[in-house]
């Protein structure tokens, strides 16, 4: 890019938690979610047979409430079931330290201590000169290699095969000032020589992205 070759990183999304909002366990996504589809569950008191909007009037306390509004401490049924302290938060809660646990992806085990070992991870990574810190000395989403090429063919069509042809070990190709024009001859109801069509060089090897 710009004259300079660059070696580019890029992150792997990841699924930072699955949580099913049919019945708001975490153990599973709501197209995983094995119950039908007229089940219902709040996620306030995980009680069954009503929603949140109508949990006041069918909260199991609701008796004891000292007004309209359900004035009952807030519990994560999610908690309960794993018998883990401090409840007091709701079950679709962000910050429920169960779902923060999840986020963090398991270390592989390493079945002997003679096997090769991974480099410990900087607290900065450097593209082009430039440092990025990383929060906490870990990364939040793994790095994978991509090579990243910028060529200016100054609108010369033999210029686009030749780059899509031999360069084979680049990932991302950026091209400027590409050529643009008849790439065939299309059918016409009102012309009898046909109508072109336009369009930029491509290749097998390659997926084509226009601005």
């Amino acid at each position: 890019m710009f004259g300079r070759e660059l070696t580019v990183h890029f992150a792997t999304c990841f699924i930072p938690f699955k949580q099913c909002t049919q019945c708001h366990i975490l153990s599973h996504t709501t197209n995983e979610c094995h119950r039908p589809t007229e089940y219902v569950c709040c996620h306030i008191c995980g009680q069954l047979c009503h929603i949140a909007a109508k949990h006041c009037t069918k909260c199991p306390n609701v008796h004891q409430h000292k007004g309209l509004l359900c004035d009952c401490a807030q519990k994560c049924f999610n908690y309960i079931y794993a018998n883990c302290p401090g409840t007091e938060h709701l079950a679709i809660d962000k910050s429920c330290l169960l779902k923060k646990n999840m986020r963090h992806t398991p270390l592989p085990s390493r079945a002997s201590t003679n096997e090769a070992q991974p480099e410990p991870i900087p607290s900065t990574l450097t593209t082009n000169n430039t440092k990025t810190p990383i929060q906490g000395g870990q990364p939040l989403m793994s790095l994978l290699s991509l090579k990243v090429m910028s060529v200016n063919v100054h609108q010369n069509n033999n210029r686009i095969h030749t780059l899509l042809q031999k360069n084979d070990d680049i990932h991302i190709l950026l091209i400027q000032e590409p050529w643009f024009g008849t790439i065939a001859t299309i059918r016409s109801d009102n012309n009898p020589t046909g109508e072109p069509q336009l369009g930029a060089p491509t290749n097998s090897m390659w997926d084509l992205h226009t601005p």
